[in-house]
This record gives structure tokens, C-alpha cells and sequence, in this order.
């Protein structure tokens, strides 16, 4: 196996890691908050934060993960209409165009989150919030580069009323 097949396999050991623990913690809080607001009539202030900062993360991580699959929200009208020589360049030309969006999303969520250090901005008491908000820059630019990869490796194209 290859040194960069190596790496590549750790990080998606790493998103899949990610994406099953952090929706476990949120939902681990959140029943915590309603039990104790239900039974004790008080809650944790920082409970709150924390479960709409793992609302983005596991957004983006499943986003994520649907590029590097080929699952992510397309529409696929072409497959319906196009040969597949033809779907084949239409879907190269789609995959550097949303390459070129996530690379410019990158580009203005590193910006944001440069300002965010900046300014000081927290999320909960004195906790910075900038350090939560680097999941931004970071799931675009590897959707940026696992679309860049897409224009040179087409998945297995099956037209319409093929199974």
C-alpha cells in the first residue's frame, strides 16, 4: 500500500471516528440538559454551545464523507438524456465548478475564522471560539480537493434504466 493510500485510509478512519462520536456527546448532553431541567429545574449554561457546535461539525464531516463516496446533492437530470461519453465530460465540468465554489468557501471561512482569533470572539464564558469554527475551512478545502480529484476520476457512470 502506498504512502498516500496510508494516509488517506487514517483520515477517513479519523471523519468516520468524528462523525460517530460527536453525534453521541450531543445527543449525551442534550438528554443531560432535559433531565436535569426537567427533575432539578436547572441546567448547564455551557451545554447549549456545545450541542450547536456539534450540529455544525457533524454537518460538515457528513458532507464530507458524501464527496469522497460520490454521495453528495446533485441534480442528476443529464444521466437521463446524455450518452455516457458525454455524462463523463458533464460530470468532470461539474466537479471542478463545486471544486472552484469549496475552494472559494475555504478560502472566506479561513478569513472568517482568522477575524473570529482576532477579535476574541467566544463561544461559552472565556472558551475561544475560533478553535470550533476551524472544522469550516477545513471541510471545504478537502471537499475542494476531493472534487479537484473528481475531474480526473470520473466514478463508474450508469445511464438511466441500467441496474
Amino acid at each position: 500500500m502506498s504512502f498516500f493510500k496510508k494516509i488517506g485510509n487514517g483520515f477517513h478512519q479519523v471523519e468516520i471516528g468524528l462523525l460517530v462520536v460527536i453525534p453521541i456527546v450531543a445527543v449525551v448532553l442534550s438528554v443531560l440538559q432535559i433531565f436535569l431541567r426537567n427533575f432539578f429545574e436547572s441546567s448547564l449554561p455551557w451545554i447549549d454551545p456545545i450541542v450547536r457546535i456539534t450540529v455544525l461539525w457533524i454537518g460538515l464531516l457528513g458532507a464530507m464523507i458524501a464527496t469522497r463516496h460520490y454521495e453528495h446533492i446533485c441534480i442528476d437530470i443529464s444521466s437521463h438524456y446524455l450518452s455516457k461519453p458525454l455524462l463523463s465530460i458533464v460530470y468532470r465540468v461539474i466537479a471542478l465548478f463545486s471544486s472552484a465554489i469549496c475552494g472559494l468557501m475555504a478560502y472566506h471561512s479561513i478569513r472568517y475564522v482568522i477575524e473570529e482569533r482576532a477579535y476574541e470572539s467566544t463561544m461559552y464564558a472565556d472558551i475561544p471560539s475560533w478553535p470550533f469554527q476551524a472544522i469550516i475551512p477545513i471541510a471545504f478545502a478537502v471537499m475542494c480537493l476531493r472534487f479537484f480529484i473528481q475531474v480526473f476520476k470520473v466514478p463508474t457512470l450508469r445511464l438511466e434504466g441500467e441496474r
